[in-house]
């Protein structure tokens, strides 16, 4: 189990795979939290009791792993809707 937490660690590794996938696809922290919403209604909806204590919200998830706030901040493309890092967007204008 997690420290100070209900949610088994055999059903965390859904938390950590959504990190993971936010990280690898630059997902924005509200999607993110509405993706972990999701889960969470369908994981209670499957087994209520089971999954009674899994986290509805990023910032609840975040808590719960122990997860340190870190930001990112990023540039929309108003052509194509991709994500830069603002930092790769500078360097190419400098």
């Amino acid at each position: 189990m997690c420290a100070d937490s209900d949610v088994e660690f055999s059903e965390s590794w859904i938390l950590i795979w959504i990190f993971k996938y936010q990280s690898r696809f630059r997902h924005s922290e509200v999607s993110i939290s509405s993706l972990i919403g999701f889960f969470s209604q369908v994981l209670k909806d499957a087994d209520s009791k089971r999954f009674a204590n899994f986290p509805s919200s990023s910032y609840s998830a975040k808590k719960l792993l122990r997860i340190d706030k870190a930001t990112k901040t990023y540039a929309v493309c108003p052509k194509c809707n991709n994500l830069y890092k603002i930092g790769e967007i500078l360097g190419q204008n400098e």
